[in-house]
């Protein structure tokens, strides 16, 4: 899919329910523990709808506060200082290589859209069926000559 193809940016607040997302913190988060000022983490989530009487939506005083639950399935640091994750020109968020893979796999698999996020927009990351590949014990391996 080329820039002229690709949905228009939305906003995060019109995302669909359940989703996957990759959801990069905010500008003014601190840095992940132990990483420098100036380090972005992208947290890939799973996002679903809590229903009325679900207890996930209670926070400790046991009033009901969240409407949804999130899952973090991993998550990516990127260094570098500010780096630009939105590009509305080509209605683009920028996303970790290996993350957007895995969304667009498990997408397909899931059968539930995902989406890249930042700083209030939203792009749709398109589903892939994975390929099927052999197991790496069916690969020969090859000595590294010195």
């Amino acid at each position: 899919m080329n820039d002229k193809t690709k949905p228009p940016l939305i906003k995060t607040s019109d995302l669909p329910l359940p989703r996957l997302e990759l959801r990069w913190d905010a500008d003014d988060a601190p840095p992940p523990d132990g990483y420098p000022v100036g380090t972005k983490a992208c947290r890939y989530l799973l996002v679903i709808p809590l229903g009325k009487w679900d207890i996930r939506r209670e926070d400790e005083d046991c009033q009901q506060v969240r409407e949804t639950f999130e899952t973090e399935l991993r998550c990516t640091v990127r260094g570098g200082g500010n780096p630009q994750l939105v590009w509305p020109e080509s209605n683009s968020v920028d996303t970790p290589y290996c993350d957007h893979s895995h969304a667009r796999w498990d997408s397909h698999i899931l059968k539930v859209p995902a989406y890249a996020t930042a700083c209030g927009y939203a792009m749709f990351i398109e589903p892939l069926e994975p390929l099927e590949l052999p197991p790496y014990s069916n690969v020969e391996a090859t000595p590294c000559s010195s």
